[in-house]
């Protein structure tokens, strides 16, 4: 989990230099932006303007508070890591996939094993091995494909499943890494 430098920012034209910002954000730390509140439209346009010249970090709205709005910058994976393992990276993504169909199939029918227990939220249903510790997280409202693929989904799928160590070696954010990985992998521009 990385720590968060908090900086404060007047207004949306005195956010700080984006070799700054660089130089800041590593993988045990993340700037927050807290930005005295602007007129609509600001914030869109200075995240898109900040993930424009910083493609290697990941750049989101992460709310407001009383009196700012806060943006928020850290460090992800990076492509060339994504594109050298692209072949585990979509490996996993099938298999998470198909283990996802499987899991709803078998419950469907009855024949879920009792080593797993299920929850269901919102439109998905978590399934929980206890005998292994895998999860997998299967929506529950459309077919998953690796287009709507949920990345913090697909991060807890990994990291509980043994033979895709290396892809969970290369996750350190549950959201953020997987996400750069979706979209570098399966561009979509829902994601963007």
């Amino acid at each position: 989990m990385s720590v968060p430098i908090r900086i404060q920012c007047p207004n949306y034209l005195t956010t700080p230099a984006i070799a700054d910002l660089r130089g800041m954000v590593s993988p045990t730390q993340h700037v927050v932006l807290h930005i005295a509140r602007g007129e609509p439209g600001q914030k869109t346009f200075t995240i898109k303007r900040l993930a424009a010249a910083m493609p290697e970090f990941s750049v989101f709205d992460s709310g407001a508070r009383a009196t700012t709005e806060c943006i928020t910058i850290c460090f992800v994976i990076c492509a060339e890591a994504v594109r050298s393992h692209e072949y585990e990276i979509r490996a996993a993504m099938t298999d998470y996939i198909e283990t996802c169909a499987q899991l709803l199939t078998l419950q469907q029918t009855d024949r879920l094993p009792p080593e797993w227990s299920t929850d269901d939220h919102g439109g998905d249903r978590c399934f929980t091995n206890s005998a292994t510790g895998q999860v997998v997280e299967a929506p529950l409202e459309h077919l998953l494909t690796s287009e709507n693929m949920d990345p913090y989904f697909f991060s807890r799928f990994v990291k509980s499943t043994p033979r895709h160590r290396p892809v969970a070696d290369l996750i350190s954010d549950d959201f953020h890494d997987a996400l750069k990985m979706l979209r570098i992998l399966v561009p979509r521009p829902e994601l963007e």
